[in-house]
């Protein structure tokens, strides 16, 4: 799906050209097949997991509604118990497990999805992913908000004035790959694939993180926090193949230009039989603070 999304740029900007030129360029768009698109994740933390499940659309097609995949069978497995997964009676497409239910950090979860037929050739397909819960630290003892210009060791060039969120936390010793995720007074900030802040743990693995500088959020027309406010926190311990998919898709959304970039490289996911997606098994721990007075660093 990101694919097309950049086939379509680079069309668009073929078509703004020509038309500049007052130069009539005939395209030929080949159909591509459709195929099934996954959006799953299964986490240590006690709830309903949510597998989205919908499927990608032709250029030419005329019809944008009906994407979501209904009727599936789908249930997640660390090889001993099965979670089964229900799809929600009021959105088509998403099928959830029961309340309550989490991953242990250390094992090995399998997603299965059949009973789908999305090339709609009368014959029934099946989908698998695979991955591994990391391990996360145990001790993420608190954040803290600092006002004034950015802090290093990302935001040292930057002069401007707003709030630092600052990390105190135990690193485990075995190397892991960490996505932070910021919410203001309950309202997601960063929570979008693309916008997810991403850091691997190569220069503080065992070590204690004193107050290390993960955002900075710039006092703006758009955006100005104040004393008082309540930032939420939340480290997510993921796998080298998802920090690598969100790499993929980070790149390919950034290559806005293609006709002077590189081309952008095929999103690597990790679902079997053609789909496209990522079935994510991630750990995480999550910490608040409330923004106190705004005395200047």
């Amino acid at each position: 799906m990101m694919r097309k999304y950049i086939n379509i740029l680079w069309i668009s900007l073929l078509l703004f050209t020509s038309t500049a030129c007052r130069e009539k360029i005939d395209i030929h768009l080949d159909s591509s097949y459709t195929r099934l698109v996954v959006n799953a994740t299964f986490t240590n933390d006690t709830l309903a997991h949510t597998v989205v499940l919908t499927q990608t659309l032709d250029y030419y097609e005329p019809s944008t509604t009906n994407l979501y995949v209904s009727g599936a069978s789908v249930y997640i497995t660390d090889g001993e118990q099965i979670y089964y997964l229900s799809e929600d009676s009021l959105h088509i497409g998403y099928y959830r497990t029961q309340p309550k239910v989490c991953g242990q950090v250390g094992k090995t979860y399998t997603l299965h999805i059949s009973n789908v037929d999305i090339d709609k050739n009368g014959i029934m397909e099946t989908y698998t992913a695979t991955d591994v819960m990391p391990a996360i630290t145990d001790k993420l003892d608190s954040i803290r908000g600092v006002y004034g210009i950015g802090m290093p060791p990302f935001y040292m060039m930057n002069k401007n004035l707003g709030w630092n969120i600052l990390l105190y936390a135990s690193d485990p010793p075995s190397k892991e790959y960490y996505v932070f995720i910021l919410s203001i007074n309950g309202h997601p900030y960063n929570d979008a694939l693309v916008q997810y802040k991403r850091m691997p743990d190569d220069f503080t693995q065992g070590l204690y993180i004193n107050g290390l500088a993960l955002f900075f959020i710039e006092d703006s027309k758009n955006m100005t926090l104040k004393v008082g406010d309540t930032i939420g926190f939340e480290a997510r311990s993921i796998t080298a193949g998802y920090n690598q998919y969100i790499d993929d898709v980070q790149n390919a959304v950034s290559s806005s230009t293609p006709i002077f970039g590189s081309t952008p490289a095929n999103v690597r996911g990790n679902i079997s039989n053609g789909a496209i997606g990522y079935f994510a098994v991630y750990s995480t721990r999550r910490a608040s603070t409330i923004l106190k007075t705004n005395t200047q660093n």
